[in-house]
């Protein structure tokens, strides 16, 4: 009974192997999640930046703001296409901003399946170090360290696995929290609320139609009790009165 479209999302500074990180969790997916046929889609963020780059003849070297924006937008309508289809979805970026990473989050929350974020926390000297070893696709140093200035980590929680060195653990690590995310998925709680909100509006408005209800019976008894008095009064004047 298991879900399509579970949603893993990679993230740390350039350097740090996201993206052979990627490709080797999209490799082993289906032994760690003991599926044999396993349908993977693998969404690089980099990637598509880079084709961009190429179609509108940017230097791969040279930031463009509307590029990175474009890429970001792309990635994130294939992230919403893939779900649809596939089993298992990774999306590979550095993710420094937590409003990068929500986006991807509400997806899972609105479609009702798993998500995990795997944090690499390799130290910025390192994955400088890594950087410089890239024959292609460098980032600049300061770059990098501006970066992980900026990074805001994600809380730790069942949903988060935090990986800061690698040995013969990270995939046992990765077996269980990818499992972990499956067998849970994101329940849409701001669909909760808004349904309790419009449930409470309703009561409200039920409750108001019947005060109103229960005044005007009240007024209408008032008027009846007013009027049947005012005739016994009447009647009373006709029978007693001295002309007749």
């Amino acid at each position: 009974s298991r879900g399509l479209g579970d949603v893993y999302k990679r993230q740390g500074l350039p350097g740090t192997g996201k993206t052979t990180f990627a490709k080797e969790l999209k490799a082993r997916a289906a032994d760690l999640l003991s599926i044999k046929t396993l349908t993977t889609a693998h969404i690089e963020l980099d990637g598509i930046e880079r084709e961009l780059k190429e179609e509108f003849h940017v230097p791969s070297t040279e930031y463009d703001n509307e590029i990175w924006r474009k890429a970001r937008e792309m990635a994130y309508k294939r992230a919403e296409e893939m779900v649809l289809k596939c089993d298992l979805v990774v999306v590979d970026d550095n993710f420094y901003y937590e409003s990068m990473r929500k986006p991807y989050f509400r997806l899972c929350q609105k479609r009702s399946i798993g998500f995990l974020g795997i944090f690499l926390d390799i130290d910025a000297s390192k994955a400088k170090e890594q950087n410089s070893l890239r024959e292609q696709n460098k980032v600049k140093e300061n770059v990098i360290s501006r970066m992980e200035e900026k990074f805001e980590a994600p809380e730790i929680n069942e949903n988060i696995l935090i990986i800061k060195h690698w040995d013969s653990a990270v995939w046992n690590k990765v077996k269980y929290h990818l499992n972990y995310s499956l067998a849970n998925p994101l329940k849409d709680t701001i669909k909760e609320v808004e349904e309790a909100k419009e449930k409470s509006r309703e009561i409200t408005s039920k409750s108001l139609i019947h005060s109103i209800d229960m005044a005007i019976r009240q007024e209408v008894n008032l008027s009846l009790i007013h009027i049947c008095r005012c005739r016994r009064y009447a009647v009373c004047r006709s029978r007693w009165s001295p002309y007749h």
